[in-house]
């Protein structure tokens, strides 16, 4: 299964001219399967579905806001997964904020129907401040209870879940190192492996300063 996991910018700067970039790229990649974070959605048109109708992808993603478009305040911010093969089901899962509160951030869960068997995958977007570690080690508490919840009954037969997203954080954080089992993980017995540290190639940046 060929993955893909990228922010895309929700509609900071020219986000009209990046549209056909962003599916030049994907139609590139070639991907089994898409997880995005800061889709855009009106109340009649949503990003995720323009990019899935182009690559010809199943689209599960946050729903459309409610309102009238055409405001700022009507354009939504959410994350979406697409995929080559069915999405038997999914769901939109908020993470919460510091006082416990449902935030506006979320979990995207999709059931791909993958050749292999039905795969959970998540596509997921942290808070962002520097100084937010405490509340994004809240939210991934949050996400690791929701993958023990969703996790298939026989973890040792069945594929495990894969969870993308922006993360905010890097790999040395507190939040990061409860995910990959390097400090005590939230729920006990359930670590992640990191995809680019297992596989990945060349320095693996994700922030460029000449970006």
């Amino acid at each position: 299964m060929r993955v893909v996991t990228w922010n895309v910018w929700w509609r900071f700067g020219p986000w009209e001219q990046r549209q056909p970039a962003l599916h030049q790229v994907l139609a590139a990649l070639d991907a089994d399967v898409v997880c995005l974070q800061e889709v855009w959605a009106t109340a009649d048109t949503h990003q995720a579905e323009i990019l899935g109708d182009a690559l010809g992808l199943h689209v599960a993603a946050a729903p459309h806001p409610g309102g009238d478009a055409g405001g700022a305040s009507d354009v939504s911010f959410g994350n979406a997964v697409l995929s080559r093969w069915p999405i038997i089901d999914h769901d939109v899962v908020a993470l919460p904020l510091a006082d416990g509160r449902p935030g506006h951030r979320h979990v995207v869960v999709a059931i791909v129907d993958a050749p292999h068997g039905p795969t959970t995958v998540m596509s997921t977007h942290l808070e962002y401040p520097f100084d937010q570690s405490a509340l994004r080690s809240r939210q991934v508490a949050a996400l690791c209870e929701l993958v023990a919840e969703r996790r298939a009954r026989d973890p040792l037969q069945s594929f495990p879940p894969i969870v993308c997203g922006d993360f905010n954080a890097v790999p040395d954080s507190d939040e990061m190192r409860s995910l990959t089992g390097q400090a005590p993980p939230p729920v006990p017995g359930l670590v992640f492996t990191d995809a680019w540290a297992a596989v990945g190639d060349g320095p693996g940046w994700t922030w460029d300063d000449r970006n």
